[in-house]
């Protein structure tokens, strides 16, 4: 498995870059809590369960069904503590991802059994043929030795590398962010202006969670504040 760190990165990567009205401290600490959960399937060794097994480590709770399933659940149950409208779709569409990237993850390391990630079609367990991320230590005193050192600097290779990139990219499109303020009647916008402007707002904004404004009067004036991204 990869450690908690590596997963807690993912779901917070997913939800920066994904999710950005859904990203808050609250589910920031939910989302991380998805990323980590499967593993709580090594209790399953304490009473006497194989790792073979589909119940075992890597078996049921690493599969898709399952991250489904879980990502549902733990929504519904933020949705009830949490005041009305508030909790719709992408939260729980955030939550389900940060769930699946655990098992995702866990096929990229390099050592244990694959993960049954079609469970229950299938108990066959599955690893991705590229595998450069150093397996973690399932004990806190096997993390807090040089095998632990080595799975830090891998995962800080193989996923805080890319996932920091990625997130850049996120940031730099949204950096240049151009935000055109006009009012009725003071500024009037060039046709073609006008047109990447719409196109902006349609395409875009609705994607970096803004709310989608085209309201535009019949001589060509904006009167309405506009948000988009020129891409």
């Amino acid at each position: 498995m990869a450690s908690i760190f590596g997963h807690v990165a993912a779901s917070s990567a997913i939800g920066y870059t994904a999710f950005p009205r859904n990203f808050n401290t609250i589910t920031f600490l939910i989302a991380g809590f998805c990323a980590f959960a499967p593993d709580l399937d090594v209790l399953a060794f304490r009473f006497g369960i194989p790792y073979s097994s589909q119940w075992g480590h890597r078996g049921w709770t690493h599969s898709i069904v399952f991250a489904i399933v879980f990502g549902i659940v733990i929504t519904l149950l933020y949705k009830a503590l949490s005041p009305k409208n508030t909790v719709g779709f992408k939260t729980g569409l955030f939550f389900v991802l940060s769930t699946l990237s655990h098992p995702l993850l866990d096929m990229f390391t390099n050592g244990g059994r694959g993960c049954a990630i079609w469970w229950p079609f299938s108990t066959e367990r599955i690893f991705f043929p590229f595998r450069p991320i150093q397996v973690s230590p399932m004990s806190v005193g096997g993390f807090l030795s040089e095998w632990g050192i080595k799975v830090l600097m891998s995962e800080l290779i193989w996923i805080g590398v890319p996932l920091m990139a990625l997130s850049l990219i996120v940031w730099w499109r949204r950096k240049f962010t151009i935000e055109i303020q006009t009012i009725t009647g003071f500024q009037k916008l060039e046709p073609s202006t006008l047109g990447k402007a719409k196109k902006a707002a349609r395409g875009t904004m609705s994607r970096y969670g803004y709310t989608t404004l085209d309201k535009y009067s019949p001589c060509g004036y904006a009167g309405e504040r506009i948000l988009g991204v020129f891409l």
